[in-house]
């Protein structure tokens, strides 16, 4: 008596390096060499990082496949961390010798490249950052009153001072400016800071980060 014959290729997808959020496709062959109609049951993945792979739907389930004929499984990977992820893919059947295939499946997360900013994106981004702490009280001025508020107006003439000068190309003399606003946002008692608040240290580490990239020029 006849009997159905399942085969599948390849059995080991290598997705290779995909960046994270973007998304790979791939395919696996299903083929019936037996001699008698094949149904697929059903697609499972399993195993390690699964939430990672995917499978697009087929059109129906189960799946019948007569003498010779071939179905292809598209299969996807969407990296969501960096590093290699695995899964396994398991195909079922009613091939009476392997009710079950396994297709191995890999790939490589990679962190998506980052544009190296310019200074001038960089001080544009600092002021902006700067003014919205102070609207949503993130960024306040140390101590009371108005000579909080005057902290809060000085330093924003320096970053403003900052901005001119990196827009007129002077770059190295913002740094005169850049290491006094820095001082006053880096958490120490001396010199006192001039500003508080929990979007302080992030404010000081972008000023730090276009100190270093003018540095670097």
């Amino acid at each position: 008596a006849g009997a159905p014959e399942i085969d599948v290729w390849p059995d080991v997808v290598d997705f290779g390096e995909v960046e994270i959020g973007q998304q790979a496709s791939a395919f696996v062959t299903v083929a019936n060499i037996g001699n008698t109609s094949l149904t697929l049951q059903g697609l499972e993945m399993v195993q390690g990082d699964e939430q990672e792979f995917g499978i697009v739907p087929l059109a129906q389930m189960p799946v019948t496949l007569e003498p010779d004929e071939t179905i292809e499984i598209e299969l996807v990977y969407t990296p969501m961390v960096e590093g290699p992820a695995s899964a396994v893919l398991l195909i079922g059947s009613d091939d009476p010798e392997m009710r079950v295939r396994e297709v191995l499946l890999g790939g490589d997360g990679l962190a998506p490249e980052i544009p190296e900013l310019t200074p001038r994106e960089r001080i544009d981004a600092i002021c902006a950052f700067y003014m919205t702490g102070l609207q949503n009280g993130t960024i306040e001025g140390v101590g009371r009153g108005r000579s909080a508020k005057n902290k809060t107006i000085a330093l924003g003439h320096m970053l403003i001072s900052a901005r001119h000068l990196i827009n007129g190309g002077y770059d190295r003399l913002s740094l005169i400016v850049l290491y006094s606003v820095e001082k006053k946002t880096d958490g120490m008692h001396r010199p006192p800071d001039f500003v508080e608040g929990p979007s302080v240290p992030v404010l000081n580490e972008m000023v730090n980060d276009l100190i270093e990239a003018i540095r670097n020029q």
